[in-house]
């Protein structure tokens, strides 16, 4: 049985600095070539020098790396050039196509290129950020009626709801205040009691409504219904033109037609032959029913008897 102290001594003879304790040092040092060198790459041509001189007359750091690859044939994904003309496969199908310009000053043109089909560089972005930030802060809404907001649920809960909040802080009221005048507009405004007569909208923002009452002493909200029932009475309806008046008005204005004047005049002639046909045929067999009626009173009942 081996002593401490020799172990420590088997231990130390395999230091880092020992060469037989680190037998792959050795190795190594031996065989020089052991390790494989890494193969160079072989220099990649330009195949399209055009755009290698757009990167000349662009900052963007992006923009320099893709068109240094396109110089190289390396395109875009869903890009490719065709002849002179670069095109761009649409995912869905389809695609779209523009003529590369021939002077490397007119970068612009490749960018906005790929701008229309959806590639964008981070500083692109970041002028898109700032051009929709510009559009927002000189943003004019429309102006809206009492009427469009009523329509739109969104708009109409919206005005409601920033009334009702600016109404309750003026009276110093609470949460369930607000919530109480809240439901009682909303009721008003789907039962159309509240209209373009008695609501006051400005800016698109609810201003006054005449006919919502507070009491202080209750802290209570309400409606005055008397007032909101009354509404502007709507326009007789126009009476209508009877036919014979359509007639009339469509023959004076045709009047200076002969044609028309003699078809009229023959319908008329027409209707009139008819009315003295009609009047003959019923007197003729009024006087065929009297003359009836005579005959049979002057015949004798005793002759009828004796007949039978």
């Amino acid at each position: 049985m081996s002593k401490v102290g020799d172990k420590r001594a088997d231990l130390g003879s395999y230091a880092i600095n020992s060469e037989a304790g680190c037998p792959w040092i050795s190795a190594a040092e031996s065989f020089p070539n052991a390790q494989r060198l890494r193969a160079s790459k072989p220099s990649i041509k330009v195949t399209h020098i055009l755009f290698d001189k757009m990167t000349e007359y662009t900052d963007d750091n992006y923009w320099i790396g893709t068109l240094k690859r396109m110089s190289t044939g390396r395109m875009p994904k869903y890009f490719k050039i065709v002849g002179p003309e670069l095109v761009f496969r649409k995912r869905g199908g389809g695609t779209l196509s523009m003529i590369i310009p021939k002077q490397p000053e007119k970068v612009g043109e490749i960018i906005n290129f790929f701008h229309s089909c959806g590639v964008y560089s981070h500083i692109d972005e970041k002028r898109n950020c700032l051009k929709h930030r510009n559009k927002i802060a000189n943003f004019k809404p429309k102006v809206l009626k009492w009427s469009s907001i009523s329509r739109n649920r969104l708009l109409l809960d919206q005005a409601l709801t920033a009334f009702a909040a600016k109404k309750v802080d003026e009276t110093g009221g609470g949460t369930e205040d607000f919530l109480e005048l809240f439901k009682l507009l909303k009721l008003a405004a789907i039962l159309q009691i509240l209209n373009a007569n008695n609501v006051e909208v400005k800016s698109n923002t609810i201003e006054n409504i005449s006919v919502l009452l507070y009491d202080k002493e209750t802290g209570r909200w309400d409606i005055d219904f008397n007032v909101a029932r009354k509404r502007k009475s709507k326009s007789k309806p126009k009476e209508k033109d009877s036919i014979s008046s359509i007639w009339k008005s469509y023959f004076e204005l045709v009047a200076g037609d002969p044609a028309l004047i003699k078809a009229k005049k023959a319908s008329v002639k027409s209707t009139e032959t008819e009315d003295v046909t009609a009047t003959h045929v019923e007197a003729s067999q009024t006087v065929d029913a009297s003359q009836a009626v005579d005959a049979s009173q002057l015949t004798d009942p005793e002759d009828a008897g004796e007949v039978n």
